[in-house]
């Protein structure tokens, strides 16, 4: 590219001025080609605009985590409390699977641990009825507790992880009657 030198110009701004006091400006005088005017305009460099993109990622990151963090005591106790709900009704699910494949529900010794591995003695085992060790959504294990006279009850320790407080989750039904 060719340029040229203004002096003495009359510009609405001021101009640069050497050092024995004369304004001096480089000017683009003219463009060889249109790729080369073309090349003169704003471009964004790659490398800027992926470590912009990468900042924003960043940013929307520690939003979404810090949003959350801060919404989770109001939101996340009712959806535990759900879970744990649901949970109840797939363990009385899997409890009346066994009742009918067994003739009986599992005694309260033998817990919900006899709908994951067969108790002794048992002919008619078909499960396992549940896949993993039924934990609430806190981490402690359902009690489950069986009687001929009041039925089943499983019980989930709530919030405070500690049994018969009032706010267990209870879940208990009456074994069904022969005729």
């Amino acid at each position: 590219m060719r340029h040229r030198m203004v002096q003495d110009a009359k510009l609405p701004f001021p101009a640069p001025v050497d050092s024995i006091g004369a304004m001096t400006l480089i000017a683009p005088l003219d463009y060889e080609t249109p790729a080369e005017a073309r090349s003169m305009r704003f471009r964004i460099d790659p490398l800027v605009s992926a470590i912009a993109v990468l900042c924003l990622a960043v940013v929307g990151g520690i939003f979404v985590v810090l949003t959350l963090t801060l919404l989770e005591p109001r939101f996340g106790g009712e959806s535990k409390l759900g879970n744990a709900q649901s949970d109840l009704s797939s363990l009385e699910g899997a409890l009346s699977q066994f009742e009918v494949d067994v003739g009986r529900f599992p005694s309260t010794g033998e817990g919900l641990q006899a709908l994951q591995i067969a108790p002794p003695g048992i002919v008619n085992w078909h499960g396992p009825y549940v896949m993993h060790p039924p934990k609430d959504p806190w981490g402690n294990m359902y009690d489950y507790r069986y009687s001929a006279q009041t039925g089943v009850e499983i019980r989930c320790a709530g919030p405070d992880g500690k049994l018969g407080t009032p706010d267990d989750i209870v879940d208990a039904f009456d074994p069904p009657k022969s005729t």
